[in-house]
C-alpha cells in the first residue's frame, strides 16, 4: 500500500506494513532540499556521509533531520523540505494493530516501565519518556496526521552528538534488570554481543573485553581470563577475584570508550536511522579508519539508514575500504546559505577504486575549500611556506588556512587527481614547472576538468609558444630558465597570454623555470634547497609572493 501526501509543501510519505508476521514498520529518509536548491538523496540502507569545512553546516544538517522528524515546530537552518518513508499500519481491526504494535515495540525497543493505566512503556532511547503500543498506533495511523513523530521519534531515529559515545558502553549496568534500558543490560544478557564486541576490540585495539556478570555492579573489562569460565550459576570466588583485577573499559582512554560505545550502539537493538555527529573523536588514524570501515559494514549488514558527519579523512576512506554503498555530501556555506553537493556510490567507488589517489592525501581535500596540486613534496612544502607567510603580511589567514597542498608524484598522475577533485566538488589550483606547458593533451585535460573551455585562442598561443620552443631552444632548457628562454616579439606575447590564460583556469606555471630557479645561488636542489631557501627567505620575496597570490585570487 502506498499513499502519498503534501502537506505544507514540505514532505512526500510513503508507508507499508505487512501482515503480523512479516511487519514492515520503518522509517526512512528519501530525500531533502538544501535552502539553495539541490535535492540529496540518502542510502536507504547504507551510509551517507556528510563532509565539508568547519562552520559548513554538517552538524547543523543533522540536527534539521532529527528535528524535522521530531517536532512539531522546528526551524530548519540547512534544509527546507523533506521526503520520508513514514511507518503505519495497514491492520484493518484495532485489536491486531494493536497486537502487532505490541509485538513491534517488544523486539526492538526497551521497556522502561508502565504508565498510570499498566500499559507497557518503550523507548529506544535511555531516559527518553516512552510511549505505549496504543500511542504508537494512534500517531502513526491517524489520517492527516503531521509528519513529525513526537514521541514516536525515538523508536524510530536517533541522534548522536559529537563525543557523547564515552560512557555508552563504559558504564555500569543492573544485572537482571527486565526495565533496564543501560545497553550494558543488553551485554549482560547476550553473549554473542559480547564476543561480537570482543573481537572488535581485539582487531582495533589489540585487546580484548570480558563482561564482568559476577561482581556488583557488572561492567565491561579490558583484557581475558585463562582458563574455562565456571558456569553461570556456579561462580568462584578465585574466578571473581580474577575477573575484578582486569582493568574496567570506564578507565580506559576517550578513544577506546567512544568506539566501543557507537559499536555497541549500532549493535544493540539500534533504530532505523541513526544521525552520528563526528563518531571519529578522540580516535587515532587507525582506530578512525576501522571504525568507518565497521559502520559501513553493519549499517548495510544491520539494515540501517546511517547519516553521519565528519572531519576526519581516515574515517572517511574506512567507509570507502568497507566494500558497501557510501555517498558523500560535501557542503559549503557563502553568507548564510548552504549549498550541497552529493556523489553517487558508483562515483564514489569509481573515484578511490584507484590507488593511487585512495592512499594520497586528496581525501583531506574533503574538508578544504581549495586544494594546491604540486609535483613533489619539496613543492607543496615551498608554496605553502610562501602562502603562509602571504596570509601572515596580508591579513588573509582565513583563505590561506583553507588551503591543501597535495603533491601528485610528478605531472603523469595529475589530471587524474584533478579529476577526482572536480568531481568531489573541490576548487583546485595546479603548479606545473615551465616545460609543463609542453603537453598540449594534459594541459587540455585539466583545463576542462576545471570547467573551462580549451578554446582557438588558447589553442593558437599554445601552437605559438610551442613552436618558438621547439624551433629555438629545447623544453629541458626551457625549463630552468622560463619566460626568459622565450624569443621576443610575438612568441614572448603568446607566452604571457597562454600563462595569463591558463592562471585563470587554474593551472599555475612557474614563469622562472622550476622551483629552485627563484634563487639559483642555491646549488642544492629538491629538499635540500627548500631547507635553504626557507633559511634565507626566499618565500618570503616579493617575485614569490606574486606568484602564489594567484593561488587565492584565480
Amino acid at each position: 500500500m502506498l499513499d502519498v501526501r503534501v502537506i505544507g509543501a514540505d514532505w512526500h510519505i510513503t508507508y507499508s506494513l505487512r501482515q503480523y508476521v512479516a511487519m514492515t514498520l520503518r522509517l526512512r529518509v528519501l530525500s531533502f532540499e538544501a535552502r539553495e536548491g539541490s535535492a540529496i538523496y540518502p542510502i536507504p540502507e547504507g551510509v551517507t556521509v556528510i563532509v565539508g569545512g568547519n562552520n559548513s553546516g554538517k552538524s547543523r544538517l543533522l540536527r534539521d533531520i532529527h528535528d524535522m522528524l521530531s517536532l512539531p515546530e522546528s526551524s530548519p537552518v540547512v534544509l527546507t523540505t523533506m521526503q520520508i518513508e513514514r511507518p503505519t499500519s495497514e491492520a484493518q481491526e484495532p485489536a491486531e494493530q494493536l497486537a502487532e504494535a505490541e509485538e513491534w515495540l517488544r523486539r526492538r525497543m526497551y521497556r522502561i516501565g508502565t504508565n498510570a493505566a499498566g500499559q507497557d512503556l518503550y523507548s529506544g532511547v535511555t531516559g527518553a519518556s516512552g510511549l505505549t503500543a496504543l500511542e504508537l498506533v494512534q500517531q502513526l495511523a491517524a489520517n492527516g496526521y503531521p509528519l513529525w513523530l513526537l514521541s514516536a521519534a525515538s523508536v524510530f531515529v536517533k541522534r548522536i552528538a559529537a563525543g557523547s559515545m564515552t560512557t555508552y558502553a563504559a558504564s555500569a549496568g543492573i544485572a537482571g534488570n527486565a526495565a533496564a534500558t543501560d545497553p550494558v543490560s543488553e551485554i549482560h544478557a547476550d553473549g554473542d554481543l559480547e564476543a561480537a564486541l570482543s573481537s572488535l576490540s581485539t582487531e582495533t585495539f589489540g585487546v580484548s573485553l570480558t563482561f564482568d556478570r559476577v561482581n556488583t555492579p557488572p561492567r565491561l573489562r579490558v583484557g581475558r581470563i585463562l582458563g574455562d569460565a565456571p558456569p553461570f550459576d556456579h561462580p568462584t570466588r578465585e574466578y571473581r577475584d580474577e575477573v575484578r583485577g582486569l582493568p574496567a573499559l570506564e578507565d580506559q582512554g576517550e578513544g577506546m570508550k567512544s568506539f566501543v560505545g557507537h559499536a555497541l550502539t549500532l549493535s544493540s537493538r539500534p533504530v532505523d536511522v541513526m544521525l552520528i555527529d563526528e563518531p571519529e573523536a578522540f580516535l587515532h588514524p587507525p582506530q578512525a579508519r576501522a571504525l568507518g570501515r565497521w559502520i559501513g559494514q553493519q549499517a548495510a549488514r544491520q539494515r540501517i539508514q546511517v547519516i553521519t558527519a565528519t572531519h576526519d579523512r581516515d574515517f572517511v576512506l574506512g567507509l570507502v575500504n568497507s566494500g558497501e554503498p557510501v555517498t558523500l555530501l560535501r557542503l559549503t556555506r557563502s553568507g548564510n546559505v548552504n549549498s550541497i553537493r552529493q556523489l553517487s556510490p558508483e562515483v564514489v567507488e569509481k573515484t578511490f577504486s584507484d590507488p593511487v589517489l585512495r592512499y594520497s592525501n586528496v581525501l583531506q581535500g574533503l574538508f578544504h575549500s581549495r586544494v594546491v596540486l604540486c609535483e613533489y613534496d619539496s613543492d607543496c612544502r615551498f608554496f605553502g611556506a610562501a602562502l603562509d607567510d602571504l596570509g601572515d603580511r596580508t591579513g588573509r589567514r582565513f583563505e590561506v588556512d583553507d588551503c591543501l597542498f597535495v603533491p601528485t608524484g610528478g605531472k603523469g598522475d595529475s589530471v587524474k587527481f584533478v579529476r577526482a577533485l572536480a568531481a568531489l566538488g573541490i576548487e583546485t589550483t595546479v603548479i606545473f614547472d615551465f616545460d609543463g606547458i609542453d603537453d598540449r593533451k594534459r594541459l587540455k585535460a585539466i583545463v576542462e576538468a576545471h570547467g573551462h573551455e580549451w578554446d582557438i585562442e588558447l589553442d593558437e598561443v599554445w601552437n605559438t609558444v610551442n613552436t618558438a620552443v621547439t624551433q629555438g631552444p629545447t623544453w629541458p632548457m626551457a625549463k630552468n630558465s622560463g619566460l626568459a628562454a622565450i624569443p621576443a616579439g610575438k612568441p614572448r606575447q603568446a607566452a604571457d597570454a597562454l600563462l595569463s590564460r591558463l592562471a585563470s583556469a587554474g593551472i599555475l606555471i612557474i614563469h622562472v623555470g622550476e622551483m629552485e630557479d627563484f634563487d639559483k645561488a642555491i646549488a642544492v636542489r629538491k629538499s635540500p634547497w627548500v631547507n635553504e631557501a626557507l633559511s634565507k627567505k626566499v618565500h618570503s620575496s616579493r617575485e614569490v609572493a606574486a606568484f602564489v597570490t594567484r593561488i587565492i585570487t584565480t
